[in-house]
């Protein structure tokens, strides 16, 4: 609303014209048909309505860019995953396919210490039942090496017919024989237990001296211990 200044001698409902230049220049021009005339923009404002612009094109760029790079990173982190699954799995067909063929091939023949050993094994256990498994090797080795050539010629003897039929069931299956001789070696003797050390001597101690103080204002000595 525009206030009005009604100069003397102008009544009621009289029409008048009023020149209103600083109103007018506020208003929106008006082209025909009613549309609104948009006022131009000064360089400094299409400056900034550009930087604007370009500032929310830059946003939306980098935040596509960032959702790029984390749907990336996920399918790299889901192939890696499935990478792995395949590998363990033809790790495990290899080593089961491995363990098939092993199992296909025949026992590799015993030493004569070995078949010694199954033999005494269950003997000492059921003499020993409370003994340890570490116990019970040293004791077959303690009684293979009191063994007389006589008595380990029993378990020689196994021995040689073992290897014999590691060999033919090897030339029946059609494969190369390798068998490498067997050597016989007795195992080491347990070390005697280390003897205790003597108990240590209590260190004499010296006597303890005494001194004499004298306090003052008396004659009187008084025995003071360090």
């Amino acid at each position: 609303m525009v206030a009005v200044t009604v100069p003397p001698g102008v009544q009621a409902g009289q029409v008048m014209q009023v020149n209103l230049p600083s109103v007018t220049a506020k208003m929106p021009a008006v082209a025909p048909g009613g549309n609104i005339i948009p006022k131009p923009l000064s360089a400094e404002e299409m400056a900034a309505k550009e930087a604007e612009k370009q500032a929310k094109a830059a946003k939306r760029a980098e935040e596509l860019a960032e959702k790029e790079a984390k749907k990336a990173e996920k399918e790299k982190k889901k192939a890696e995953k499935e990478a792995k699954k395949v590998e363990k799995a033809e790790a495990k067909a290899a080593k089961e396919a491995a363990e098939a063929e092993k199992a296909k091939l025949p026992k590799k023949p015993r030493s004569s210490y070995l078949f010694f050993c199954e033999e005494e094994r269950d003997k000492i256990k059921a003499a020993n039942p409370e003994m340890s498994m570490i116990d019970v090797t040293k004791m077959q080795g303690e009684r293979w090496k009191n063994l007389t050539e006589e008595e380990k010629q029993v378990f020689i003897d196994k021995q040689t017919a073992d290897k014999e039929r590691y060999e033919t069931e090897m030339a029946e299956a059609g494969l190369p024989i390798e068998v490498k001789e067997v050597k016989e070696k007795a195992p080491k003797p347990p070390k005697p237990p280390k003897e205790p050390k003597p108990p240590k001597e209590p260190k004499e101690r010296p006597a303890r001296k005494r001194k004499k103080t004298v306090t003052e204002g008396s004659d009187k000595e008084e025995e003071e211990e360090e």
